[in-house]
């Protein structure tokens, strides 16, 4: 709405017709305003801020099956998928491979992951790339439930720990 002094506002309107003419149009409405720009503004800011974290680290959900719900668009790059080829498929075999390359079970873990997020709320491991590049990701792993308890899904956080991963090896070799 503009104001008598020219600016713009957000409002929240309500109305209600009381009275109508001979035909059923309306010829008289009340009704009020409330100005609810300081609200707006904030979820604007909200909203940025949002989007800003979501830049930063890549951030994924996915439901009790392993199905991906969601992925940002920085994780989507990262990985070097579109949400409509990841969206709707499993972790497993996506963004993270059956096993590692040192043999390990992931498909047994990302298992254990979405019985129970907090018991992996800290964990790092190898994922691969669209291309097949191996990435070794750091994840933050948070359950959310219904009311009743049973979890819909999981929400994870992934920050990339390759580079640091590749000195810990590098360092390990050369110590050993």
């Amino acid at each position: 709405m503009k104001t008598k002094s020219g600016n713009w506002i957000w409002v929240l309107g309500r109305g209600k017709c009381v009275k109508r003419d001979k035909t059923g149009k309306t010829v008289r409405l009340i009704g009020t305003h409330v100005n609810i720009t300081k609200q707006k503004d904030t979820e604007n800011e909200l909203l940025r801020y949002k989007n800003r974290l979501e830049d930063l680290v890549e951030t994924r959900e996915w439901d009790a099956q392993g199905e991906i719900l969601f992925m940002n668009n920085y994780g989507l790059d990262f990985f070097g998928f579109k949400a409509e080829y990841l969206v709707g498929r499993n972790v497993v075999g996506t963004i993270v491979a059956p096993s590692d390359s040192e043999g390990y079970n992931l498909e047994n873990k990302m298992k254990a992951v979405q019985k129970n997020p907090e018991a992996f709320y800290s964990s790092e491991n190898e994922n691969m790339k669209k291309d097949g590049g191996k990435v070794w990701i750091a994840w933050t792993n948070k359950g959310i439930y219904d009311e009743n308890g049973l979890l819909l899904k999981t929400l994870s956080v992934g920050i990339d720990r390759t580079k640091q991963r590749e000195k810990e090896i590098f360092c390990y070799e050369i110590f050993e």
